[in-house]
């Protein structure tokens, strides 16, 4: 089943969903995989693979910050398919990312071209459950090192290496195992400035490795089965081949406060560090919401007084004249139970304070009586 919904989503700096020139997926996979259904697939708006992606909640996929640049396309998150080939899986739209925003004085952002910090959350305005095909990831508890001999299995999209430099994608979501290397064998094959490397891990080598399409994806600690990296950047060698080298990763250890900062509500919280290209979507139909709430309860009175009215004979509110003492005050107390009703008005601002991009005037009334009840 397929189900489209809509995001609400915060970053830390004005970046959307755009084309990645910098592709990977899995060389050489030891199989494909139903295991590790955290996996999810981050598409663009035509519905094409870019990048890949780990639900850690019901509202929370992290993936990598280069996959996103300054763009005003806009794409999907797609979660529960193992094969994009295939009908299925929940899809997902997506309008942004929060990236860290860190106060050092070295600190680059990622989606710049630098190849640190590259990290980033997409929070979504409706959960994604998990089931028999979805999955949370699991996250590690400290940033500490893997041991050296630590098996580590990469998880993306099948590749086919053609004699070493062209890559062959295939659609089909696999799991191979990589080696560890030492942060310096990556240093070796690159002339990036790599940074501050406590926040980088370095794996893979020629015919075991991430390549075209994997770029977010997950690397993933056997033994604990926990997310310990995530894919940011191949680096070519000498020869200008593809995929050969060990490949860059981010150390998802080292953003555990970034990250916990932002799993289920909190991420929808704002800060100085944030920007919201919603925000202003969010305005608007905010005020919407607040109007057609004052215009239900309003309504809810009317059709109160109304028969009130005809009972009593009253004209607008009025009773005639003739009217007596007891009258006036059986007809009182009954258009005061009717303006009790506009209690309502009161909490509508307190219920649409919190609302997504997808909330509907029935979610704000259903607030607002939860709140009126008593």
């Amino acid at each position: 089943m397929r189900a489209n919904v809509a995001v609400a989503l915060t970053v830390g700096l004005p970046v959307a969903l755009a084309s990645v020139s910098m592709n990977k997926r899995i060389i050489s996979p030891d199989e494909s995989t139903d295991s590790y259904k955290f996996t999810v697939s981050i598409q663009d708006s035509n519905h094409t693979h870019l990048c890949g992606g780990m639900l850690l909640d019901s509202t929370t996929v992290l993936t990598a910050a280069h996959c996103f640049s300054a763009t005003t396309d806009e794409g999907y998150v797609v979660a529960g398919k193992m094969d994009l080939t295939k009908e299925g899986g929940v899809v997902v739209k997506i309008s942004t990312i929060q990236q860290p925003v860190l106060e050092q004085p070295n600190w680059r952002p990622a989606a710049k071209g630098d190849k640190i910090n590259d990290i980033g959350i997409i929070k979504l305005a409706t959960a994604i459950e998990t089931s028999n095909e979805i999955e949370y990831a699991t996250l590690p508890k400290s940033a500490d090192d893997l041991p050296p001999n630590s098996q580590i299995v990469a998880v993306g999209n099948a590749a086919i290496l053609e004699k070493g430099e062209k890559v062959k994608p295939t659609e089909k979501r696999a799991e191979t195992a990589i080696p560890l290397q030492t942060i310096d064998k990556c240093k070796e094959t690159t002339q990036w400035d790599l940074g501050d490397t406590s926040t980088l891990l370095c794996a893979g080598k020629s015919g075991k490795n991430v390549c075209k399409g994997d770029s977010g994806g997950p690397l993933i600690d056997v033994k604990s089965g926990t997310l310990v990296g995530l894919v940011s950047h191949n680096v070519d060698d000498n020869r200008g081949r593809k995929c050969i080298s060990p490949s860059i990763f981010t150390k998802v250890g080292s953003y555990l406060d970034f990250i916990n900062n932002n799993l289920g509500q909190r991420g929808y919280t704002g800060g100085a560090s944030q920007w919201h290209k919603d925000e202003p979507k969010l305005v608007e139909l905010k005020g919407g919401l607040i109007k057609d709430c004052a215009d239900h309860y309003n309504s809810k009175v009317g059709e109160c007084i109304r028969p009130i009215d005809a009972e009593f004979g009253a004209v607008n509110g009025h009773l005639g004249e003739t009217a007596d003492d007891a009258t006036r005050e059986a007809y009182n107390e009954k258009i005061a139970a009717c303006y009790k009703l506009r209690d309502g008005f009161t909490q509508c601002p307190v219920c649409v304070k919190d609302a997504t991009l997808d909330w509907k005037l029935d979610q704000v009334v259903k607030c607002v009586d939860e709140k009126t009840k008593n």
